[in-house]
């Protein structure tokens, strides 16, 4: 049984399938990346609804194992203390059982290759910022991940183009001293109880004010202050 949209995925993968690459259907609106998958697993797996939907198992198995991956390389030392491989693990697990990945893994739509490719290209984008690679070979490096990313779906260009953006000219701005970054960043002591004396000391310090969640209040939201039960 095919339910609701998947009618017109599953109809325009098996044309793709039968060779009819040039053959699109007006209503669906995301990038074939999708069927272009299915098109090449089409000779291992067939083209039936029951392989199509084999495509997403088997991209949220992949997804499980990247997450996990992730994890660990952003966190190695910990990983190497039980507690901490199994919270990482538990992570992982947790990712892909989020409800709108978990239950469209079993359908035949674009979320699961989507944040798949998604974290691939973050796996990629920090691993570059981590080791210093040169700024031509990370473009080499994330554009193709990124095109690769909105092939499944368009509105990934947030995750893929602006949010990294945005965390590149955070990482420039903050380039204040790490001796001083972990002596204000504690709370908001080092830069005083006002927005402007806390905008003045960051820019003096090049140093973004970024207290952790679990010294934040909401008062900080109006009064720039944070503080610490």
């Amino acid at each position: 049984m095919l339910l609701q949209d998947e009618v017109f995925h599953v109809r325009q993968a098996q044309r793709y399938c039968a060779g009819n690459l040039d053959v699109w259907d007006p209503k669906i609106t995301t990038p074939p990346g999708l069927y272009w998958i299915s098109y090449a697993f089409a000779r291992v797996l067939g083209c039936d609804i029951f392989a199509l939907r084999a495509v997403n198992a088997i991209g949220l198995t992949t997804l499980l194992l990247a997450v996990w991956i992730s994890y660990r390389a952003r966190n190695p030392d910990r990983f190497e203390e039980g507690h901490s491989r199994l919270l990482i693990q538990h992570s992982a697990l947790n990712t892909v059982l989020f409800p709108p990945l978990f239950f469209f893994s079993a359908l035949y739509y674009t979320d699961v290759l989507s944040t798949l490719f998604t974290i691939i290209f973050y796996m990629v984008f920090f691993d570059s910022h981590q080791r210093w690679v040169p700024g031509w070979a990370r473009f080499a490096l994330l554009v193709p991940l990124g095109i690769v990313s909105l092939m499944f779906r368009q509105t990934n260009i947030f995750w893929v183009a602006i949010f990294p953006a945005g965390l590149v000219l955070v990482h420039h701005l903050d380039q204040g001293h790490e001796v001083v970054k972990k002596s204000m960043l504690r709370g908001a002591d080092g830069f005083g109880d006002s927005l402007w004396s806390i905008a003045k000391t960051s820019w003096k310090m090049n140093v973004v004010y970024d207290p952790p969640v679990r010294d934040a209040w909401l008062e900080g939201k109006t009064t720039g202050a944070s503080s610490v039960s």
